[in-house]
């Protein structure tokens, strides 16, 4: 599937219209970074208001994002609007030099009480997050000049998570 200048507009108007509070994205409230679960693959986020991923922050897998904040707001409509070619953005709260930003490459699988974004692609990072610390999470459809800029959309391969990588379509 090759996402088009006229699809990126469409998803931007339906975040506009139907997205409340500061911004589009999965999630507008707190959560917790609970850090890295390498070797577990298939763990789900461990509890309300945490995210975590499946393998390193720069080559995560798979990413859990509980459909819940910390304070314990529903979150699972923001998290439902990801769609592929979404980026994802974690900021450390308190340091504005640690954030990660990853691009979805298809919606979220519900996994338990946590939303399971697999084959995540890693787009673009400060430092890193520090495991327990606190994160805000916010989303936006990449931009056409991103699309262009971008390397081969990965797939998801079978099994684990892991992707592939496959050259996209050039308009």
């Amino acid at each position: 599937m090759s996402i088009t200048a006229e699809l990126l507009d469409e998803i931007r108007r339906y975040y506009d219209a139907s997205v409340p509070g500061p911004g589009p994205g999965p999630a507008p409230g707190m959560f917790t970074y609970a850090g890295s679960v390498t070797g577990r693959a298939g763990r789900a986020a461990a509890g309300p208001g945490q995210v975590t991923m499946a393998g390193p922050q720069d080559n995560p897998g798979s990413l859990w994002i509980s459909t819940v904040d910390t304070a314990g707001n529903d979150v699972s409509a923001r998290i439902a609007l990801v769609v592929a070619g979404t980026v994802i953005r974690l900021d450390q709260v308190g340091d504005a030099t640690k954030w990660a930003e990853y691009v979805a490459v298809g919606p979220a699988v519900a996994d338990g009480a946590s939303a399971r974004f697999d084959g995540i692609v890693h787009w673009a990072q400060g430092a890193l997050l520090d495991d327990g610390a606190p994160v805000t999470i916010t989303g936006r459809p990449m931009t056409a000049e991103e699309m262009k800029r971008s390397p081969p959309m990965p797939q998801p391969a079978s099994g684990g998570g892991r992707t592939t990588t496959k050259r996209k379509a050039t308009p």
